[in-house]
């Protein structure tokens, strides 16, 4: 059976797997995966700014599923 680890690609918020993914950046000490290479550009390219954005996704799920 396969080991896989379900990502979230942090700029457009796609369920992939790491093994499959199609680009990977380091940043930080920390290593983040993408869907293809074009939203591996973007975060190259403005990091910070997905890095926010995926922080107020993730609190909006945990408000979402809080209040379900």
């Amino acid at each position: 059976m396969k080991n896989a680890t379900a990502m979230k690609d942090p700029v457009c918020g796609m369920n992939l797997e790491a093994v499959t993914a199609a680009g990977q950046t380091e940043y930080k000490g920390r290593s983040y995966y993408f869907c293809g290479t074009k939203c591996k550009e973007k975060f190259d390219h403005s990091a910070e700014q997905y890095l926010i954005s995926l922080q107020k996704r993730r609190r909006a799920a945990v408000a979402v599923v809080k209040a379900g």
